[in-house]
């Protein structure tokens, strides 16, 4: 297994500004609504949870984590 690529701090500081800017121009959601994430454990499903309970001031989603066994790894 290889070491991962280190983190860019540049996107790391970017990241939450365009999640942001996304979920307001597309208008996923308006502050107050609830909105659902479904994670399954994996990196990438951490990051968004992160993201989103960062920048939760920003974009006012009252948030829900559903987590996800797709039953596809082996344990």
């Amino acid at each position: 297994m290889h070491e991962p690529e280190p983190i860019d701090p540049d996107v790391a500081r970017t990241l939450p500004r365009r999640v942001v800017e996304v979920v307001r121009r597309e208008r996923l959601w308006v502050p107050g609504e609830h909105v659902v994430v479904g994670v399954s454990g994996g990196l990438d499903s951490v990051v968004l949870v992160e993201v989103l309970a960062r920048t939760n001031g920003a974009h006012g989603g009252l948030l829900e984590v559903v987590s996800i066994d797709h039953g596809l790894r082996p344990e």
